[in-house]
């Protein structure tokens, strides 16, 4: 089996799923070249921010039909200040307009396409982990924070923005940035520096907020990964 990731940023993203990779699929390894997907294998390139990579994807489709060996295409996306069936929509018409004009399908007919929004951004997902979350915040901006929304309660998803902020993504980054360093004062969180994020720890509780209902859109790729995972077989 072998992934393509076409992921939004050339920082948090190209870290994250190569990461995150490794903690469901860790029979999966990545390589620096669509040349090399020859089995078992991914790879995951940055389609330089919004919006270069919408153009990206139809470059990414010609990759893949010169190398049909890939069996599993992911576009992950930020859905900003869009709804999430918004953004989802806009980027399944450009991709199946571009599966129409590759013809991506002709020498691979197994192959699939995933469309994976992260609503609004992945900094929203990371303020699913509840423990991560003070109960008892002591930062005048956490506190003030909490007051707007209490991530530790309600689902980060349906968290919009703070007066003061440009847009829900800034104002979600910041929260997080907040929180973790409320929690530990080592945890710096920085876009090119994700840190514990990255981590299975982190990784699993945000599996288990998405088990009690929140984080829908990360529970597409859960749920998606979930169906490539080998099965376990007894011994």
């Amino acid at each position: 089996m072998n992934l393509y990731f076409l992921v939004e940023g050339d920082r948090t993203e190209t870290k994250l799923y190569c990461r995150w990779i490794g903690h469901v699929l860790p029979h999966l390894s990545e390589v620096a070249l669509v040349s090399d997907l020859t089995g078992d294998r991914f790879y995951v390139i940055s389609g330089g921010g919004y919006p270069s990579y919408v153009n990206r994807i139809h470059d990414s489709l010609l990759d893949l039909k010169d190398h049909p060996a890939a069996d599993h295409f992911f576009i992950c996306i930020d859905s900003e200040e869009l709804s999430y069936a918004e953004k989802l929509a806009e980027i399944a018409e450009e991709l199946a307009r571009a599966e129409r004009d590759t013809r991506v399908r002709d020498g691979n007919p197994h192959f699939r396409s995933h469309v994976i929004v992260q609503h609004c951004c992945a900094e929203t997902w990371f303020l699913g982990h509840r423990t991560m979350m003070t109960r008892n915040p002591t930062s005048p901006d956490l506190l003030r924070f909490q007051r707007f929304f209490d991530v530790r309660t309600a689902d980060p998803e349906g968290m919009g923005c703070l007066p003061g902020y440009v847009t829900r993504a800034s104002f979600h980054l910041a929260y997080l940035k907040t929180m973790l360093l409320e929690k530990n004062p080592r945890l710096h969180y920085t876009k090119r520096r994700p840190g514990e994020v990255l981590e299975a720890h982190y990784f699993d509780a945000l599996r288990e907020r998405c088990a009690a209902g929140d984080l829908a859109s990360l529970r597409v790729l859960l749920d998606t990964w979930d169906t490539l995972t080998p099965p376990q077989t007894s011994p």
